[in-house]
């Protein structure tokens, strides 16, 4: 697989409908229906750059603010972006403006731009699996953060 099949598979992401809550409490449903993840393996991880993910989210995200503003969601929706290192995945989901906090329960970083995260997904010993023991190196001293990109899309 080359560059143009492997965004030309993701094209269905660029144009998968969202769901809009209309309440807080939909936020379970908001999260299982938004959540969408990107992996990729480490031989086309080299042909990658990060110019040809900006230009995918852009994309995505500019639908993603069509259809929050088609559905007259005057609190927009909240989209996120992080990288699971251990699942080797680019996740990103959108919840409603209506949520002071994401769900996470760990320690976050917010960074305002995607740009560190997609450079953690390339430079990731893990895309064709966990490590051994033997290659992995010991991070389990260090406090964990996860890195997560956060943009309000504006509703109407």
């Amino acid at each position: 697989m080359n560059k143009e099949q492997y965004f030309k598979n993701l094209e269905d992401v660029i144009t998968d409908p969202i769901f809009i809550g209309t309440s807080i409490h939909d936020l379970n449903k908001e999260i299982s229906n938004n959540m969408w993840a990107i992996s990729l393996e480490e031989e086309i991880a080299k042909e990658l750059r990060i110019e040809d993910f900006l230009n995918f989210f852009n994309r995505l995200l500019a639908n993603r603010e069509y259809q929050v503003r088609k559905a007259n969601k005057k609190q927009g929706m909240i989209f996120y972006l992080w990288f699971d290192a251990m699942a080797s995945q680019l996740r990103f989901n959108l919840i409603s403006g209506d949520h002071g906090q994401l769900p996470f329960k760990c320690e976050l970083e917010l960074i305002d731009n995607m740009v560190p995260i997609l450079e953690d997904l390339l430079a990731s010993p893990y895309l064709n699996g966990l490590l051994t023991e033997d290659d992995s190196d010991d991070r389990s001293d260090r406090p964990y953060k996860l890195k997560v990109y956060k943009k309000l899309l504006k509703g109407n």
